[in-house]
């Protein structure tokens, strides 16, 4: 449990997270990392415009992937 709600994290043997599932007031998430810093949320994450600077959250139907 941590803050946010019930979650599951499976880290590498040098604790590095490679990935996380939890369940929020938003809504469900599935986070998965790789070696390289590169990340694909799939479910609800904040999302920031970069040009606009605006802020909102994607749809538990959304896969975004960072880096």
């Amino acid at each position: 449990m941590t803050s946010g709600g019930p979650g599951l994290n499976l880290d590498d043997a040098n604790g590095n997270p490679k990935a996380t599932l939890g369940v929020s007031s938003d809504g469900p998430g599935l986070d998965l990392y790789d070696a390289n810093g590169f990340e694909a949320e799939i479910g609800v994450t904040d999302l920031i415009t970069p040009a606009t600077g605006e802020t909102h959250k994607t749809s538990a139907a959304s896969i975004a992937l960072f880096g």
